[in-house]
């Protein structure tokens, strides 16, 4: 049995490294960038709007509602400035 483990520890090694030349940056670091842009620290009007009612629970389909925009603008907001910030 463990001579069966042992097997499948090498071919997941091989697998892993073919994984790492097709893929590269984002297996080695095992986490995806949310998006191309830094995070900012200074919030926009809406950015506040957005990370008060997030506090409060609201979800992003009510957000978009209460802003009159799209649940998509909200999403964005909420990812360029990494909200929701206590």
């Amino acid at each position: 049995m463990n001579s069966k483990l042992e097997e499948w520890k090498a071919l997941a090694a091989i697998e892993n490294k073919k994984a790492r030349k097709s893929w590269g940056y984002f297996i080695e670091k095992k986490s995806f960038p949310r998006s191309g842009q830094a995070i900012s620290k200074n919030l926009s009007k809406e950015a506040k709007k957005i990370n008060r009612m997030l506090g409060r629970g609201y979800t992003r389909q009510t957000i978009a509602k209460r802003l009159h925009t799209t649940t998509n603008r909200v999403g964005q907001i909420i990812t360029s400035y990494g909200l929701p910030i206590r």
